[in-house]
Formats: structure tokens, C-alpha cells, sequence
């Protein structure tokens, strides 16, 4: 498994750049996931503030505690931080700006 890029860190959470192909969570059929490896790799346990599909890479913030954890989550939740996605496409589409 190869490390995860961590592009931020502070006293509170790690801004990652999650790969393509690793599920955030574990569970049944999953035999690498996002919470297990990056906290092995960080010697520490993680706390999810969001999640992307397991197909999608992009950024993260990952917790370091669980007071931290719900921090984030309620800032995120409260759209004081917009999440903004960008999608690469194949062929040609109608319109050059979307919303979705």
C-alpha cells in the first residue's frame, strides 16, 4: 500500500490527497481502507470528518480526535467551508459550466 500524501497538518486534523480505488471506511469485501491504513501510517488513530467515493481522489481532512472530528464535521456541515468538486469528462458536452 503506498502512503497517502498529507498536504496539511496541524494540532488537529491532516488535509490529505486521497488515491482513486481505497474505500474511506472498512467493512465486508474491503481489504484496505482509508481509516485503517492512514492511521497505521500516521501511528495513530484517525477520525473521518467526510468522505469520497472510493473511485474519486481529492482532498480530505482526517482528525486527529474525536473533539476535532466534530469540529470539522459542523463547520463543514455549517457551509462556513465549501467543498467544490471538479469532474473530468470524455467527449464533448453541451454546455462549457454546470452546476450539479
Amino acid at each position: 500500500m503506498n502512503l497517502v500524501p498529507i498536504l496539511y497538518e496541524n494540532e488537529e486534523i491532516y488535509v490529505i490527497n486521497k488515491p482513486a480505488g481505497l474505500a474511506v471506511q472498512g467493512g465486508q469485501g474491503v481489504a484496505h481502507s482509508l481509516d485503517e491504513e492512514f492511521a497505521k501510517q500516521v501511528g495513530q488513530k484517525v477520525y473521518l470528518v467526510h468522505r469520497l467515493d472510493k473511485d474519486t481522489y481529492g482532498l480530505m481532512i482526517v482528525a486527529k480526535s474525536p473533539a476535532a472530528a466534530s469540529k470539522w464535521t459542523k463547520l463543514i456541515g455549517s457551509k462556513v467551508a465549501v467543498k467544490e468538486y471538479i469532474a473530468v469528462c470524455a467527449g464533448t458536452l453541451k454546455q462549457k459550466k454546470g452546476v450539479i
